[in-house]
């Protein structure tokens, strides 16, 4: 479940490969997996021979993964939108971001350059993001988050995703770029790094 998480749909010979066990024993644990709800499949035409069987998570199976929203946040949020205005919802999510600058400074610490990005990723990924990061050419990183624990919030008010943005760029002091993400239907949240100007890139 977590490989389909972070590669979306995926065919069950591709999920066999990657579990490093037969096509056999892949589909047991796909039809024990589709039993309870948690997963789905279906069969696609193939350019020789059978069709192939593809595999991906439901509704359920993606509501296993860390949330950090309940219904009363949410509900909060409506009435707060109802009573003051877009505005008042919006300062309400950075504050909430702001909250995260002290622990997430601590953690991140004087690293700088891929170090400071890599802790940045690995902070989120023990806060239930499912975070990877690598160095694109130049001094410029990415970040990709394969869960959003505020999925349902950021579904209704993008301010969410805006206020998360800043919160990078602050702890990065840098511009930071979402190019893709989840609440928009791609299968990851992505973040661009340009630390070329910032005060945590190593210098020659």
């Amino acid at each position: 479940m977590l490989l389909l998480k972070r590669n979306g749909e995926s065919s069950l010979t591709n999920l066999s490969a990657l579990l490093k066990i037969s096509k056999v024993a892949a589909l047991k644990h796909v039809k024990e997996l589709e039993k309870a709800g948690l997963i789905q499949r279906k069969s696609m035409p193939h350019k020789r021979g059978r069709p192939e069987l593809y595999v991906s998570l439901t509704e359920t199976g993606k509501d296993i993964f860390p949330k950090s929203y309940s219904d009363i946040a949410m509900e909060t949020l409506d009435y707060v939108n109802q009573l003051l205005g877009r505005e008042h919802v919006g300062k309400i999510l950075n504050l909430r971001a702001q909250k995260l600058i002290h622990p997430y400074s601590e953690v991140l610490g004087t690293s700088s350059g891929r170090e400071r990005v890599e802790r940045l990723a690995t902070a989120r990924e023990k806060d239930g993001y499912m975070a990877q990061w690598k160095q694109m050419p130049g001094s410029t990183f990415e970040i990709v988050e394969f869960n959003c624990p505020l999925m349902a919030i950021s579904s209704k008010y993008s301010e969410a995703c805006t206020a998360e943005n800043n919160l990078f760029s602050l702890l990065m002091d840098s511009k930071v770029e979402s190019t893709h993400r989840l609440v928009d239907g791609h299968n990851a949240c992505r973040f661009l790094i340009d630390m070329k100007n910032s005060r945590f890139m190593k210098r020659p």
